[in-house]
């Protein structure tokens, strides 16, 4: 079955602290059958790269090491488009951010399985029958 990939899931494997057996195991099982991601994954995933390196988390290397890791990961583009009026019909309806709202819109519409680590976002999967990836928080620094 198709993944639909949340940032918050992939940023899991550019922080080593932040990794765990089932985020390591969602990496594989991208690197095998590939996930789909909304256009703005890419921007989330790079802010949060980009605020690590403000607060001298991580270097300027290892910003560029993590991009080339994402590059060779199986991530594509999602194939659907969401619409603004059903991002607010489920942001409304499960008090998700527009964002959120996008990732369980692309899960919906795929039919996919969705990995993310946001229990909101998780609340309002299983609310609409939407598959979750199964995962658990590291104890992750909250100053990426």
């Amino acid at each position: 079955m198709a993944i639909v990939l949340d940032a918050s899931v992939a940023c899991t494997w550019l922080f080593q602290d932040e990794a765990t057996p089932e985020t390591d195991q969602i990496a594989r099982d991208v690197a095998n059958v590939g996930a789909f991601v909304p256009p703005l994954w890419q921007v989330e995933v790079t802010n949060v790269l980009l605020q690590a390196l403000a607060r001298q988390r991580i270097t300027r290397d290892q910003v560029d090491a993590a991009v080339a890791l994402l590059r060779r990961m199986n991530v594509q583009a999602s194939p659907y488009t969401s619409d603004a009026a059903r991002l607010v019909e489920l942001g409304a309806q499960h008090r998700l951010t527009a964002y959120d709202a996008l990732y369980l819109d692309n899960a919906l519409a795929l039919n996919a399985n969705l990995a993310t680590l946001d229990n909101d976002l998780r609340r309002a999967a299983e609310a609409e029958g939407v598959a979750l990836l199964p995962v658990s928080v590291s104890k992750a620094p909250d100053n990426r």
